[in-house]
């Protein structure tokens, strides 16, 4: 947004860049120089006029700029989710009815005295801007958490046979699936007959 009178930021700066052009759409703002701070991208013009201030957030696109058939010098190129200046659209808003004016975007580009540090400029804005991403693709990875009770469980296949030691395998007695497991589940009939010799 444009504001009056704005001070610069002095915390969380990244970069400054002084002798730095501001053009709003098709405005020219005048010179002054270039906060990059963690918080918020802020431009303060040199005679104390209008200063600009965009929150990442609000940052939609930003990029460096060296085509000047489009515009005539190299810059970061900054476009925004906010409409700046609505007055910029209202001729276009009477030739279409059905424009949205909340679809409305705003290009602001940079033009540094120091050309050479557009590469510096541009790097630095990415680095902020990671540290506000937006909520909406933080809330579309995040996964729900799985509840340990919830589904039922399926065990596949039918359960392995039983054999218990020192039993004759054709002596097996069936488990709930019909398969053999075994006369008796305590041991040989010989083994019941030295039990009752010893009591």
């Amino acid at each position: 947004m444009l504001l009056p009178g704005l001070p610069a930021p002095t915390e969380g700066l990244h970069h400054v860049e002084q002798n730095t052009e501001c053009f709003v759409n098709n405005r020219e703002l005048g010179s002054g120089t270039l906060y990059i701070s963690a918080e918020r991208l802020c431009w303060t013009k040199v005679d104390g006029g209008p200063s600009l201030s965009l929150e990442y957030p609000h940052i939609a696109i930003h990029a460096v700029c060296r085509d000047i058939t489009r515009f005539p010098r190299p810059h970061l190129y900054v476009m925004v989710d906010t409409d700046l200046f609505p007055e910029d659209h209202e001729e276009s808003d009477d030739e279409d009815e059905n424009a949205d004016p909340e679809a409305r975007c705003t290009s602001v580009r940079f033009v540094p005295n120091n050309l050479g540090n557009l590469d510096t400029i541009y790097q630095s804005v990415s680095n902020c801007q990671i540290l506000h991403p937006d909520p909406e693709q933080e809330s579309d990875n995040e996964f729900p958490e799985d509840d340990e009770d919830e589904g039922e469980y399926n065990l596949a296949g039918p359960l392995p046979p039983v054999r218990y030691e020192n039993e004759p395998y054709e002596e097996q007695m069936e488990n709930g699936l019909g398969e053999a497991v075994g006369s008796n589940g305590h041991g040989t009939d010989a083994d019941e007959e030295a039990m009752d010799e010893d009591c």
